[in-house]
């Protein structure tokens, strides 16, 4: 499970109670609907990100905080200092999507007036058209939000993972200036990132493991400041670093420090850039086997067994997989994959088939990819309710299973991918193979 704050409302700005916002406003920073997760039996759940300072906080220039380019969060710090953050998953006011999506100058105005005819969130009033959610009336929406829940945290299963990113750790040209992110509780990491070139980039970053803490080496550079964590420079990917934790109480924490070694008497601060998902990183650590699924869907990894991502049988696949299905849909007859031995490519292949045609029966967010894939190889029968019409190796290859999986997740959670088409013309020859690239690639 991730979040995504291109669409996010702030509802306050006021960490630590140093601002920018009013003093009066809680001493943290809110962000309003930046993600959703499914229940079996409750649905949609919307959620917002809280951050708070879990120790002093001494910004050099508060008015930074908040959002940067639209994408990520920022934290600005003094030298010489260091903050404990803390954020923390909550309920959303939210009961829809956010209508900064509606809003997005990319949509036709054809696409704009549906995305809002459908429904969408003003802050966490549910709205039908524009004029609804206009400057005034979001400004009243944001003052009201208030629901009887917005306190409540967000506790996943123990098998579930979350991801956040932390972007653009860095030094200065003489390398006096240090940012060190100090994560205690990850479950792993990811650094280098992967860059829009699909190049082979060098993590410029410091990892000591002893004492979890992650340093930037590289200079500083004002181009390099990201603003998109889905299409990032050699150099942006260079310098993030993704981390997977299990936030079995509700939140995630980690310790911002800047220092400084030069001569001037005065210095300026830094900032601290995080986000949810990045495009996907490259692999450098060895996860466990309950990672071995995308983490928009980690939550419904909840009986994996599997010691290791890389072992020869397959049965970790089907686990992972099988697993999301059910969780996604709210459809248990996805579990009968999940127990099966699965022993070749193609059983592989026919098994997940089952487990997203058994789901065509209810609202899935696979079975859309899977009934309109177009592969030579691949003879479905869209409408059909049968998930035993599918058993059979009728996905003939590991290679069209990691098309049609990725088309899964790539066209129906909205999430632009090019790793997704490098991974789609690979042909697997095993099982071992096909379950690391599939981990390495999520």
């Amino acid at each position: 499970m991730s979040f995504d704050l291109q669409y996010a409302y702030i509802l306050h700005n006021n960490l630590g109670g140093m601002g920018p916002d009013d003093p009066s406003t809680p001493p943290s920073m809110r962000f309003v609907n930046v993600g959703t997760i499914y229940h079996p039996t409750a649905g949609a759940i919307h959620f917002d990100v809280e951050l708070t300072n879990q120790s002093s906080y001494t910004p050099h220039d508060a008015s930074l905080n908040g959002l940067t380019n639209g994408r990520f969060a920022r934290v600005n710090l003094a030298c010489e200092h260091s903050v404990a953050l803390r954020a923390t998953l909550v309920r959303s006011c939210a009961l829809a999507p956010s209508c900064r999506m509606c809003a997005d100058s990319g949509l036709h105005p054809s696409a704009r007036i549906a995305c809002y005819a459908a429904g969408c969130s003003c802050f966490g009033a549910t709205v039908y058209n524009e004029a609804s959610c206009s400057p005034t009336i979001a400004s009243a929406a944001r003052a009201s939000y208030a629901c009887p829940a917005m306190h409540d945290p967000i506790v996943l299963p123990h098998e579930a993972l979350a991801s956040m990113t932390a972007y653009d750790l860095d030094s200065d040209a003489r390398g006096e200036y240090h940012e060190q992110l100090t994560v205690p509780a990850y479950e792993y990491y990811r650094t280098p990132l992967r860059a829009a070139s699909d190049n082979d980039v060098q993590s410029t970053i410091f990892v000591n493991h002893a004492t979890r803490q992650f340093t930037g080496t590289a200079p500083a550079n004002a181009s390099d400041m990201p603003t998109d964590p889905q299409a990032l420079s050699d150099a942006q990917a260079s310098r993030g670093v993704q981390f997977f934790f299990r936030p079995q109480r509700g939140f995630i924490e980690a310790t911002f420090a800047v220092s400084y070694t030069g001569s001037a008497s005065t210095c300026d601060g830094r900032s601290l850039l995080f986000a949810g998902d990045s495009a996907f990183a490259a692999a450098t650590t060895e996860p466990t086997a309950a990672t071995a699924t995308a983490t928009f869907a980690a939550a419904a990894i909840t009986s994996t067994t599997c010691t290791a991502a890389t072992q020869p049988s397959s049965t970790l696949v089907a686990y992972a997989f099988a697993a999301t299905a059910e969780h996604a849909t709210s459809h248990t007859a996805a579990a009968a994959v999940s127990t099966a031995t699965i022993t070749t490519a193609t059983d592989r292949a026919a098994a997940i088939a089952t487990t997203a045609f058994s789901a065509t029966t209810t609202t899935s967010v696979a079975s859309a990819a899977f009934t309109t894939t177009a592969h030579p190889s691949v003879t479905i029968a869209p409408t059909s309710p049968a998930a035993a019409t599918h058993a059979p190796a009728t996905i003939a290859t590991a290679a069209i299973l990691a098309t049609t999986f990725y088309t899964t997740f790539y066209t129906t959670t909205s999430i632009v991918s090019t790793a997704a088409s490098t991974l789609a013309a690979t042909s697997y020859t095993s099982a071992a193979v096909d379950a690391r690239s599939i981990e390495q690639h999520l």
